[in-house]
C-alpha cells in the first residue's frame, strides 16, 4: 500500500471493533485513507483462493488470480462521485466476497460513509488502528465516596504500568489496545481490599469501579 496510506477501523460505542461485514456482505474488510490519485498495493492469496474463479475487482478494472500473484498492482482511484472505492477479492464460483478494502481520499469521505452507515442503523466511529485506548479504574468506599492513593498495575505479559488513584478516586491509563491484566497492589491506610483479586481490562478501553472497605 502507498506510504501515505492510513489504515483505520470502525468501532462501536463501547470501543469494540464493529463487524460491518454482516452488513456489507463479505468475510473481512479493511479500511484505508489514501490521499493520492493512484493506489499501489500487493494482494496475497491463500492456497484456497488460487483458482481461476478468483477475481480482484477495482474501481475501474479487475485482475485475475494470475495477475495478483505477479506482484505489485496499481490503479487510478476513480471515485466517480462516491465517498470511497472498493477493492474486492471475489470468488465467482462460491459467489462470495472474501475481502473488501475500502479506500477513502480523506477524513471527510470517511465521515460521509459513517453517515451512510448511521442511516442504516449502524452507529460507529472511525479510529486509526495504532491509536491509543483509555482505561479508568474508579476506587470508592462502601458509601460510594472516592478513595485516593490506591495503587493499581496495568500489565501485559512483558511489563507493567503503575497508576495511583487521584483525589477523585480515579486511576487513568492510556496505551495501545490490549487486554491488560489489572491488579490492585495497595490501598491506603484505614482501608482494606483483597489484593489477590485479578481483573482483565477490555482490549479497547473501558471503566471499572472497585470498592475498598473503610475500616
Amino acid at each position: 500500500m502507498n506510504e501515505s496510506a492510513r489504515e483505520f477501523g470502525f468501532f462501536d460505542a463501547a470501543g469494540r471493533p464493529a463487524d460491518l461485514c454482516s452488513l456489507l456482505g463479505c468475510e473481512a474488510a479493511r479500511y484505508y485513507i489514501v490521499p493520492e490519485e493512484t493506489i499501489r498495493f500487493t494482494a496475497r492469496l491463500s492456497h484456497v483462493m488460487e483458482s481461476d474463479d478468483m477475481v480482484l475487482y477495482g474501481s475501474s478494472k479487475n485482475w485475475s488470480a494470475k495477475d495478483i500473484l505477479n506482484g505489485e498492482l496499481t490503479e487510478k482511484l476513480n471515485y466517480r462521485g462516491d465517498a470511497y472505492v472498493n477493492l474486492v477479492v471475489y470468488d465467482s464460483y462460491a459467489k462470495l466476497a472474501h475481502t473488501v478494502a475500502f479506500i477513502f481520499p480523506d477524513e471527510d469521505a470517511v465521515h460521509t460513509f459513517e453517515a451512510l452507515l448511521a442511516a442504516n442503523g449502524v452507529d460507529v466511529s472511525f479510529r486509526d488502528l495504532d491509536a491509543e485506548a483509555a482505561w479508568t479504574v474508579r476506587f470508592v468506599d462502601q458509601d460510594g465516596a472516592p478513595v485516593s492513593g490506591c495503587i493499581v498495575n496495568f500489565c501485559t505479559d512483558e511489563t507493567c504500568a503503575t497508576v495511583i488513584s487521584d483525589e477523585n478516586g480515579v486511576a487513568s491509563f492510556r496505551g495501545a489496545p490490549y487486554a491488560y491484566h489489572l491488579q490492585v497492589i495497595r490501598v491506603p491506610g484505614g482501608y482494606a481490599f483483597d489484593t489477590a483479586q485479578e481483573f482483565t481490562a477490555d482490549e479497547y478501553g473501558g471503566e471499572l469501579t472497585l470498592t475498598v472497605t473503610r475500616l
